[in-house]
């Protein structure tokens, strides 16, 4: 599942989709929500200059790819593209929200890209050190009840 989505990340940590339309729903397993594009007026926060830093845990990048409409996460991401706030993505947060996807969700392109859009990603290892190990299946089941409202 990651792989589908590596190029998508690898635009946004580029810089380049923040002038770039959203993407196509993809084709696959994964249901997708329909992308919209953010209204015109919409400010561009450049994270560097963006205010109010809020690191954003696993369990709310989840929620950006696959929560309900309304969730919890909206708001925070409204208060990012007013520039109220920047979020700061740990990339161990991509990683696992990544993983954590299954076939069945329905996936809010619009949403992460977004959130996405308005993030500052940061590396939460040292490039030279081992990859991220995979999470548990509790791990995984964990974020997805917060993301999904179950708990």
């Amino acid at each position: 599942m990651l792989r589908r989505y590596a190029p998508a990340i690898a635009l946004v940590l580029m810089g380049c989709a923040r002038d770039c339309p959203p993407p196509a729903p993809l084709a696959g397993s994964a249901t997708a929500v329909a992308a919209v594009a953010p209204p015109p007026d919409t400010p561009h926060v450049i994270p560097s200059e963006g205010k109010n830093p809020m690191v954003f845990g696993i369990d709310l990048v989840v929620m950006a790819l696959i929560g309900p409409p309304g969730c919890p996460v909206e708001p925070l991401i409204e208060q990012a593209a007013k520039g109220e706030m920047t979020p700061v993505v740990i990339d161990l947060a991509l990683y696992a929200a990544m993983s954590s996807v299954q076939p069945s969700d329905h996936v809010d392109h619009a949403r992460f890209a977004r959130l996405l859009r308005y993030a500052e990603i940061q590396r939460s290892i040292d490039r030279d050190t081992n990859a991220f190990s995979p999470p548990t299946p509790d791990e995984i089941a964990h974020w997805r009840a917060v993301a999904l409202g179950k708990q």
